[in-house]
């Protein structure tokens, strides 16, 4: 009986590990999507900052740059 019971537990710390494992895979790759959309989003930020500034210029508002 005590060999049943420790082989119960040996089970279930192994799909307990390998659920966290699962976990972690699905957390990385929400990490690695949502990181390789970051350059793309910069790249619109500084273009609409740009166009910001082109109008002000235009119109005769002194912006700072920094």
């Amino acid at each position: 009986m005590a060999k049943d019971i420790l082989r119960n537990r040996h089970a279930s710390v192994k799909f307990a590990k390998e659920n966290n494992m699962e976990w972690f895979g699905i957390v990385a790759l929400l990490l690695l999507l949502c990181y390789s959309a970051y350059p793309g989003k910069v790249k619109r930020l500084e273009t609409e900052s740009k166009t910001i500034g082109e109008k002000a210029e235009r119109s005769g508002i002194y912006v700072k740059a920094d």
